[in-house]
């Protein structure tokens, strides 16, 4: 059953009646008309030939000159709205995407319904396809402003966003009205069943939408955007179900963005722990440990550690873990008990960023500062001084926001991972008087040092072994273990 199929449209208005059952509010959604080849049509032809001339060409000081003189020319009337489409296009040219995206929001909000307006909506939607950018604003835009004629490609696009919209605001308007129509092999399409899905997940439908959200992983083809997001949430809704080697089996195919790549292992070192294959949850954890993931470490993986330690019987090595613990945590807990700020605390900040909402900000911003970086840099000699500084004055102000949008959120994160941070700790501080008390009334003697070398044939290339003191690559840290003697029962 191929994934445009019926089946997924039927599959999609289903989910959208479930949802909608208990919805009681109603509010009035956009009908959108999809306008068959669309092309844009320049507002000033002469303009826009000559530009369009001196991109293709690479001509950059051409076109620098050519924005500036339309920028002054049109300042104060709705044709401004096609010179800053321009700084739009030559972003794009030269992959400055914040750049682009900063820009197609701004002519969107500035010129409504306009032809640059659309050839924006027309970039935001590749932009927000390709990238995991800050989307409230496109949102925002989208159900505040009016539109009805828009590029046939567009539509599924824009009811996206009305539906993510009125779902957030609890309103149910949109049963019928935005996916009435619905393309099921678009990608919004995908992505708006995929977001019904794990609603219902939240609703605690989990055996019967288990089945319905693995039909639709193996439907989705193996370059889509949403295969890995799938792949990791699949994994977690196994090990949930106890299903464990299933759950190792989706870790292993998950290609997490950067700033989740820690928290995969960590999730996939619990799994293993489950299995009570502790070598490679030691594995996972000094992985985690390398100087590569500092900054993404969680508390979580001193108190694994523990728990894996205390299954072999290492009560000396525990009361290590404890006291790395407390050298990485314990101004952060005394900022906490003493109810200092919390948004000083490098700990605190480091694990609200951790946060998936946060994290569209961090990327955003941090993509914003890269290409701000590039125009100092490698593209110095791309733009002319008066559209340098404009675009690096526009990057600029949009980071600022997003800046002061973060603070505004982070607040409610910093508490919760402050009272996730006392939890552990106390978790630990247990744990560490446990060790204590089986340490002295442990019978057998070991060897002081935890972890136990061996022999390894230079032919063995299946296996790697952790810790390493040399280099090491990503693609091969499912594969590393720690060995260790299981001072319980014998040699692990």
């Amino acid at each position: 059953m191929p994934l445009g199929s019926d089946m997924l449209l039927k599959n999609i208005k289903k989910s959208i009646f479930v949802l909608c059952l208990s919805y009681s509010v109603f509010s009035q959604g956009q009908n959108f008309t999809g306008i068959k080849n669309w092309k844009y049509l320049p507002l000033e032809e002469s303009f826009w030939i000559q530009f369009e001339d001196s991109l293709k060409n690479q001509n950059w000081s051409r076109i620098s000159s050519l924005t500036e003189s339309q920028l002054k020319k049109t300042k104060g009337s709705s044709k401004q709205g096609e010179a800053l489409l321009a700084i739009v296009e030559t972003c794009l040219a030269l992959n400055l995407k914040s750049c682009a995206y900063s820009y197609s929001l701004r002519i969107n909000k500035e010129y409504p319904g306009s032809m640059p307006s659309l050839k924006a909506l027309v970039h935001l939607e590749t932009l927000l396809r390709e990238n995991n950018y800050f989307e409230i604003p496109v949102k925002d835009q989208i159900n505040q402003g009016s539109f009805q004629e828009v590029p046939e490609s567009l539509v599924s696009f824009l009811n996206y966003y009305v539906f993510r919209y009125n779902l957030n605001k609890n309103l149910k308007s949109w049963i019928r009205n935005p996916f009435s129509s619905l393309d099921p092999s678009n990608y919004w399409a995908q992505k708006f069943y995929f977001e019904l899905l794990l609603e219902r997940l939240k609703r605690g439908s989990l055996a019967e939408t288990l089945p319905e959200f693995e039909l639709f992983y193996q439907k989705l083809p193996e370059n889509h955007s949403l295969k890995s997001t799938a792949s990791l949430i699949l994994a977690r809704l196994k090990f949930e179900n106890l299903e464990y080697q299933e759950a190792i089996r989706y870790y292993d195919i998950a290609q997490p963005r950067f700033r989740e790549e820690a928290r995969l292992i960590l999730e996939r070192s619990w799994t293993f722990y489950w299995l009570r294959d502790y070598a490679r949850v030691l594995g996972g954890i000094h992985t985690i440990k390398a100087p590569h993931y500092v900054r993404e470490i969680s508390p979580e993986t001193y108190l694994l550690e523990m728990l894996t330690l205390r299954s072999l019987c290492h009560y000396s090595s525990m009361r290590e873990t404890y006291k790395e613990f407390n050298r990485r945590y314990q101004k952060t807990i005394q900022t906490i008990r003493l109810q200092n700020t919390l948004t000083n605390d490098e700990n605190l900040s480091l694990l609200a960023l951790q946060n998936r909402y946060i994290q569209k900000f961090a990327e955003t911003i941090h993509d914003l500062r890269k290409n701000q970086s590039d125009l100092g840099g490698i593209h110095s000699d791309k733009f002319n001084n008066f559209i340098k500084n404009l675009i690096l004055s526009e990057l600029s102000g949009t980071e600022k926001q997003y800046r002061n949008e973060i603070e505004f959120h982070i607040r409610k994160i910093l508490i919760e991972q402050s009272e996730s941070l006392i939890k552990i700790s106390e978790q630990m501080q247990l744990l560490d008087y446990l060790a204590g008390l089986d340490q002295n009334n442990i019978q057998k003697t070991y060897d002081e040092k935890s972890y136990q070398s061996q022999e390894i044939p230079k032919s063995n290339f299946s296996t790697l072994f952790w810790p390493v003191k040399f280099e090491y690559w990503r693609d091969e840290i499912k594969n590393y273990r720690v060995l260790i003697t299981d001072n319980c029962e014998g040699t692990l």
